[in-house]
């Protein structure tokens, strides 16, 4: 498999040249489309991410002989792969925000973590057919479409030229192995006990009820074999575990979680296994908490750290010359840390640790962390978020299986700078 160079853009690093194909290869291949169709390899003695610190001006697309499209509906059944968009905040709007109008093939995303007028014309440039948003374009409601606002323009120019617009936001920073363990991923394998800071609860796929009956534990290991057929994880006794399902007076509260359409038919099973019920509920489904999803994440170093380490890791792994340190008095080493990409003061206001790292925090809630003992780190906003999209970039490639090509944008970048 070979990529083919198709044209110059502005300096980006040999990494993104070789991803996602050659991420993990030793051996890249490439052929130059100019005339005389030069071509050969470039040797590599590491994975194509120890190449970061190098630096080449070229874009790559797939070549025709690997390059297919899709239909925008499997596209985004491939994106809600990697994150549900259930596990996004209530107030958030993520989910496919502009869909032209269909038959839309997809044959070139755009990742970006905002969608700006720069990163438009990119777009529009590198005649993409989606764009990824991470921060969503549309949040507040519009009663119109008009020239009047920038963000109103950008969705009327993804109109005209059929670009579709997905936006996954908080359903990314909730997920497992998503922003956030990306962004406590600077501290390496130096983190245990790592944890979200506010879990997230989703309700059961597919199920609008939940039925819970007190039976025996002799019925409770007949039931979770016969009703297996609803699915993994719709039908589990109240602390269960390896050993033991009940409790001590040999009961245990059964829960199946289930579809309306499918309540008789439980009902059936139960009788028909000579089950004698007890309490029986039928109630409206609630949300449950989804172990290792949330927002923010939280760890313990294996062993105390400086701050100045913790600075240095976490200008590596975000690529950056500085960050706004507020340092706790009298604090020398680190054992804690919590972070939240972003905006971080909510879900970090009150949680113990010697650190915190986040995009941005207000003024007074800083304050309170310094003097409770908590040292904090403030990157801005998006260069807490936008290094995960090289990581979403191999991800989609390998779940679109090849057929479609993904691009980090070259334009997308922190609005802040440091002069």
């Amino acid at each position: 498999m070979f990529y083919r160079v198709i044209r110059c853009i502005k300096s980006t690093r040999l990494s993104r040249f070789l991803n996602p194909v050659s991420r993990h290869l030793r051996v890249a291949q490439f052929r130059l489309s100019s005339a005389g169709g030069v071509s050969g390899t470039i040797a590599t003695s590491h994975a194509a991410s120890d190449f970061d610190r190098t630096c080449v001006n070229i874009r790559t697309e797939w070549s025709p002989e690997t390059t297919d499209s899709m239909e925008l509906p499997d596209v985004v059944t491939c994106l809600k792969q990697i994150a549900d968009p259930s596990l996004a905040g209530d107030w958030d709007n993520v989910g496919l925000l502009v869909e032209p109008s269909p038959p839309h093939r997809v044959r070139r995303i755009l990742l970006t973590n905002d969608l700006t007028p720069e990163v438009m014309q990119e777009a529009e440039q590198e005649e993409v057919n989606m764009i990824v948003s991470y921060h969503p374009p549309i949040f507040g409601s519009f009663k119109r479409l008009t020239q009047r606002t920038w963000k109103e323009k950008l969705i009327i120019r993804c109109l005209e030229k059929r670009i579709a617009v997905y936006s996954p936001h908080t359903s990314w920073d909730a997920a497992a192995d998503g922003v956030n363990d990306w962004l406590i991923g600077a501290f390496g394998d130096d983190i245990q006990d790592k944890k979200p800071l506010e879990q997230t609860e989703i309700l059961p796929k597919g199920t609008n009820k939940r039925l819970s009956v007190m039976v025996s534990e002799e019925e409770a290991k007949l039931l979770l074999t016969s009703l297996q057929w609803l699915g993994k994880d719709q039908v589990y006794c109240e602390n269960q575990n390896s050993s033991n399902v009940g409790d001590a007076s040999g009961t245990v509260k059964l829960h199946v979680s289930c579809k309306a359409a499918d309540l008789s038919e439980i009902m059936k099973e139960l009788t028909r296994s000579g089950i004698t019920l007890q309490h029986l509920e039928c109630t409206d489904s609630a949300k449950l908490p989804s172990p290792g999803f949330g927002m923010g994440r939280s760890g313990r170093f294996r062993s105390s750290i400086s701050i100045e380490t913790a600075i240095s890791h976490i200008k590596d792994h975000l690529g950056l010359q500085h960050v706004r340190i507020a340092k706790a008095p009298g604090q020398t080493e680190l054992t804690s840390v919590a972070v939240c990409a972003g905006s971080g003061s909510s879900v970090l206001r009150g949680v113990k640790a010697d650190l915190y790292l986040t995009g941005e925090m207000s003024h007074h809630d800083v304050l309170d962390a310094v003097c409770k003992g908590t040292s904090v780190v403030l990157c801005d906003h998006s260069n807490t978020e936008r290094g995960f999209l090289k990581v979403v970039q191999v991800r989609l490639q390998d779940v679109l299986k090849s057929q479609v090509e993904v691009l980090v944008s070259l334009q997308d970048s922190e609005p802040l700078k440091v002069m």
